[in-house]
């Protein structure tokens, strides 16, 4: 079954892929130390391009988010399937990205990315599309 993620609640330990499939949603694992501020998105005013800056901090969130679901260095060319992520680490990757970056995060975003550097893209053009 993999790797066995845990968190802890009041009540103890919580196994994750068993809070999800009894409770019917992935209970988020706390990264309070992780998380960071979301760069104010400068622009251009006739550019509605996505910053550089917004793009790289969200690539480096995806990047960390997925070595510590993870366990291992993962290059942003590389797609989380060919990566290794399954189900389960997909759901966990996006459910902890949505989390710390403040933006919908589905599975099928993990699953339908080219790359990590893609899913990144994507995130980055939702927080973009957010602050308008």
């Amino acid at each position: 079954m993999g790797n066995v993620v845990r968190e802890h609640d009041e009540d103890g330990p919580v196994d994750i892929g068993t809070a999800w499939a009894t409770a019917g949603r992935v209970r988020k694992p706390v990264l309070a130390d992780r998380r960071r501020a979301i760069p104010r998105i400068r622009k251009d005013r006739q550019s509605m391009d996505v910053t550089v800056e917004l793009r790289e901090h969200v690539l480096t969130s995806v990047l960390d988010t997925a070595h510590s679901v993870f366990g291992q260095e993962l290059a942003a060319e590389i797609d989380p399937i060919t990566a290794g992520f399954d189900s389960i680490a997909s759901l966990q990757l996006a459910s902890v990205l949505e989390e710390e970056l403040g933006v919908d995060c589905t599975l099928e975003d993990v699953f339908d990315a080219s790359s990590f550097a893609g899913l990144a893209d994507t995130l980055a053009e939702r927080i973009d599309a957010a602050s308008r």
